[in-house]
Parts: C-alpha cells; structure tokens; sequence
C-alpha cells in the first residue's frame, strides 16, 4: 500500500518520502549481522531479532523510535509523507498523531496474511506477532479490504489519493 501511495502521489506531482518509524531497528540489526560475519540489506527482515531489538530499545527509551521518525519528518522536505510500519498505540502512534498523520488499516483474511508471509524473504518470520497484538487500539482513519488482487488494492490507493488531494 505504501508504494501504491507513494506512486500515486508522485504522479500528481507531489513529492512524497516514506520514512520507517522501525529504520533504527534495521541499522541495529545489520550491525549484529555484521558482528556475526554476515552482510545483509538493510530493511531485510529478521522478524524475532527486530522484536527483541525493539523490546530493548524500549526499555532503555520508550519514545526511541518515534522521537526519531519525527526527527527525520521535520528534516524532510517532501510534501507526502508516508509510515508503513507502525505497531505500537501507545507512544508511537500518540506522537504520530500529534504530528499529522492518519492512520490506513489494512485487513486481511489470516489465512491470506500467513499465506502472504510466508512468500516473503524474511530471514526468520513471525507469524503470531506479540507486538501486533494491540494494533485494534489505532483506530484507523481508512480501512482498506486486502483479500483481492493487487488491481483491487491499486484501485483503492488511487481513490485514497484522490481524496486526500482533493
């Protein structure tokens, strides 16, 4: 969907960035793999590792990631900014808020979902993820249905540009 968007808008003439709320748990986790001898790419996905890290991270600073996003927000300079990879209601999505953004919910059949995970290539999944447990307390300014074909979603990302342009 973040991509769907992001095309959309760059069409229209804007100028759009997507900044990871989790980036800092991505350069963590390429530095462990780097001390174990292994290079990987940066948003490639150790599903088990990101949680730990995220865990810890939090412990040591429970507004870590999201004071860093916003960082990273106020230094951009695109007119559309766009998140695809918020999980926790409780301090990031607060501060998102606060900042401007809406939140889009995506549901999906589980069948589908764990079907989808599992054609990823993740370096270790997660299929049952505790830190998505709580995703029901955002409530989401737009609701899209996944269960169809990406021709459904693409339909739907370019109705959410056109209203959000409008």
């Amino acid at each position: 969907m973040a991509r769907l968007l992001r095309r959309g808008f760059e069409a229209g003439g804007l100028r759009v960035e997507v900044i990871k709320l989790a980036k800092p748990l991505y350069l963590l986790q390429r530095e462990l793999y780097r001390y174990a001898g292994r290079e990987i790419d940066l948003y490639v996905q150790d599903q088990p590792l990101l949680e730990n890290i995220a865990v810890q991270l939090r412990r040591l600073s429970p507004s870590a990631l999201v004071d860093d996003l916003l960082r990273r927000v106020d230094a951009s300079d695109a007119d559309v900014i766009v998140n695809d990879d918020l999980r926790d209601p409780r301090v990031d999505w607060p501060g998102m808020r606060r900042a401007g953004f809406q939140a889009i919910g995506i549901r999906v059949d589980e069948r589908l979902r764990r079907e989808r995970l599992s054609q990823r290539h993740d370096l270790a999944s997660i299929a049952d993820s505790t830190t998505t447990n709580d995703l029901a307390l955002i409530r989401p300014d737009i609701v899209v249905d996944n269960n169809g074909s990406l021709r459904d979603l693409e339909l739907v990302a370019e109705e959410i540009v056109h209203r959000t342009v409008a």
